[in-house]
C-alpha cells in the first residue's frame, strides 16, 4: 500500500513553491499526495491534484487585520480544525509536513489531534509565527537557512530541479569578457521601486561602464517601464514574466533583487553575486535576515530601501569588476548544500519508513 503525505501550504509562491517541489518528489515515489490550503492563495490556481486530494480552508490570518478579525479568531480557527479532522480521517495520512502560512495553523492542531507525526518546512531566515506556534508541537523542524528556529535541520530551500545542476560560477565569470551583464529582478512584492531608481541610476553611470541590462518588468509595467529606459537613454532587454530563471541568473554577472527566501535560495545555488534591496514591510523584516545569509559569505551588497538612490546605486556599480563579482558568486555557491529537496524527503520518509 502506498504511503501518504498531507502538504500544507498556502498564501504566497514562498510558501508553495518549495512545497509543490517536495510533492514532485513524493510524486515520484508513488505516494499518494494530498494538499491543504486556502481558498484564496496562490496554491488554488498551482496545485494541480485530482480535487479529492485537495482540500481549500476559509481562513485567514489576522496579523493587522484589526479587532473584527481577532474576535471571530477562535470560532473560524475551531471550524477550520474540525474540517480538517474530518479530511485526516478520510485520507489517513502517514505524515503531514507544513511550509508556513497561516492555514497551516489549523492543519497542524488537527494532526497533532489526530496523532499524525507533523514535519515543519522553514523558509526564511526568522521564522513565520504559524511555524513557530507548529515548532512545538512537530517531530522534526526543516530549516531554509541554518539557525532559524532551534533544533532545527538546515536543509536549504526546496528549489526546481534546473537550479541543482549549473556550471561552476567561477568557470562561468572566467568565461567572459566586456561589459558585465546585470539582472534585475523587478515584478515582485513591492518592486516598484526598484523599477523607477534602476533605470534612472544606469544612466547616471559613463556611457562605456554601463552593463548589458535583462530587466523583469512585472505584470502590467513591461510598456511603462520601457517608456522610462527610452527617456533615460538606456538600452535594456525587458521582460514581464521569466519562466527559466535559472538560464538568466547563470547569464548575470550581478543580479538586483529583493531578498525573498527562494531568490536568496535561487543566487546561493547558481552561484551568482547579488544587490538585495529587502522589502521594508515583510512580517518581522525576514528579507533584511534572508540577505544577510549572503551578506555574511561576502557574497552580496545590502541596500536599505530607506537608503536607496540613483547616486548610491551607481556608486555601487562603479565599484563592480567581474573579478570581484566572481569572487563573490563562488562565495554565494558556497552557501549552497545542495539537492534541498531531496534532504527534505530523505529527513520525511524517515518518520515513516
Amino acid at each position: 500500500m502506498s504511503k501518504r503525505i498531507l502538504i500544507m501550504a498556502g498564501g504566497t509562491g514562498g510558501h508553495v513553491f518549495p512545497a509543490l517541489a517536495v510533492a514532485d518528489y513524493f510524486e515520484k515515489k508513488n505516494w499518494d499526495v494530498y494538499w491543504l490550503g486556502g481558498v484564496n492563495g496562490l496554491e488554488r490556481r498551482l496545485v494541480k491534484l485530482d480535487p479529492v486530494r485537495m482540500l481549500f480552508l476559509r481562513f485567514s490570518g489576522v496579523r493587522r487585520n484589526g479587532v473584527r478579525r481577532w474576535l471571530f479568531l477562535p470560532v473560524a480557527l475551531m471550524g477550520a480544525c474540525f474540517s480538517t479532522f474530518r479530511f485526516l480521517m478520510r485520507i489517513k495520512p502517514d505524515v503531514v509536513v507544513g511550509f508556513g502560512g497561516y492555514i497551516t495553523v489549523p492543519g497542524g492542531i488537527a494532526a497533532a489531534l489526530y496523532r499524525c507525526p507533523i514535519v515543519i518546512h522553514e523558509q526564511n531566515a526568522f521564522p513565520g509565527l504559524a511555524n513557530r506556534l507548529l515548532a512545538k508541537i512537530s517531530k522534526k523542524v526543516l530549516l531554509g537557512f541554518p539557525g532559524a528556529l532551534k533544533k532545527g535541520i538546515y536543509v536549504g530551500n526546496p528549489l526546481r530541479s534546473e537550479f541543482e545542476s549549473t556550471e561552476d560560477p567561477e568557470a562561468r565569470y572566467k568565461a567572459r569578457d566586456g561589459r558585465l551583464t546585470v539582472f534585475i529582478v523587478g515584478g515582485s512584492l513591492g518592486s516598484n521601486i526598484l523599477n523607477k531608481v534602476l533605470p534612472v541610476a544606469i544612466s547616471k553611470m559613463p556611457i562605456d561602464r554601463r552593463p548589458y541590462v535583462i530587466h523583469q518588468a512585472g505584470q502590467n509595467n513591461l510598456n511603462e517601464l520601457q517608456n522610462l529606459y527610452d527617456r533615460v537613454g538606456v538600452a535594456a532587454t525587458l521582460f514581464e514574466f521569466i519562466e527559466d530563471m535559472q538560464e538568466v541568473y547563470s547569464r548575470a554577472d550581478l543580479v538586483i533583487s529583493r531578498a525573498g527566501a527562494l531568490t536568496v535560495s535561487e543566487i546561493s545555488a547558481i552561484g551568482v553575486a547579488s544587490m538585495l534591496i529587502p522589502y521594508p514591510y515583510a512580517v518581522d523584516d525576514h528579507q533584511t535576515r534572508n540577505g544577510e545569509f549572503l551578506e555574511k559569505l561576502g557574497a552580496a551588497i545590502i541596500v536599505p530601501e530607506t537608503e536607496m538612490s540613483p547616486e548610491l546605486i551607481v556608486k555601487y556599480l562603479l565599484k563592480m569588476s567581474r573579478p570581484r563579482l566572481m569572487t563573490m558568486g563562488v562565495r554565494a555557491k558556497s552557501g549552497s548544500l545542495g539537492g534541498a529537496t531531496g534532504l527534505a524527503g530523505q529527513h520525511i520518509e524517515e518518520l515513516v519508513l
